[in-house]
């Protein structure tokens, strides 16, 4: 379900707003909060038990810029009796061990909209990361 996802939201962008599950199957485009909001109605349709994660995921660097993080939204699945981390966005299956988690969501807007207001509340803080371990020669934190 994951990769369908990622398959199906073929024009990535940051030009939609919020949209629904059915919004963006219908308009196949959207940024992560579309690739996540969808593959967890999906997950749901399949008796999965899910849950929307918005927080920072660390995205590896290149020659020409370093790693960092950037604000982010995936899915955790209830699978074997704990949370799995899916990123839909990925062509890959990665782990996301890197990100860290802010916000826990259901996806109603009650739940989002409280999530909002924790978001607001992180952003308006100054924050340091310090990264445990080194980065592998891809730039992947560890």
């Amino acid at each position: 379900l994951r990769r369908a996802v990622q398959r199906h939201i073929s024009r990535k962008s940051y030009a939609v707003g919020f949209a629904t599950a059915g919004q963006t199957v219908r308009s196949r485009r959207g940024d992560c909060s579309e690739h996540a909001v969808l593959l967890a109605a999906a997950l749901r349709v399949h008796g999965l038990p899910s849950r929307l994660i918005t927080g920072l995921a660390w995205m590896p660097g290149s020659n020409a810029r370093p790693g960092r993080f950037l604000w982010h939204m995936w899915v955790q699945v209830a699978a074997e009796g704990e949370w799995r981390d899916l990123d839909p966005t990925l062509r890959d299956e990665v782990h996301v061990c890197s990100n860290i988690a802010f916000t826990i969501s259901d996806g109603t807007d009650a739940d989002l909209h409280r999530d909002d207001i924790a978001l607001l509340e992180v952003l308006g803080r100054e924050m340091e990361i310090e990264l445990v371990g080194r980065p592998d020669p891809e730039g992947e934190a560890r």
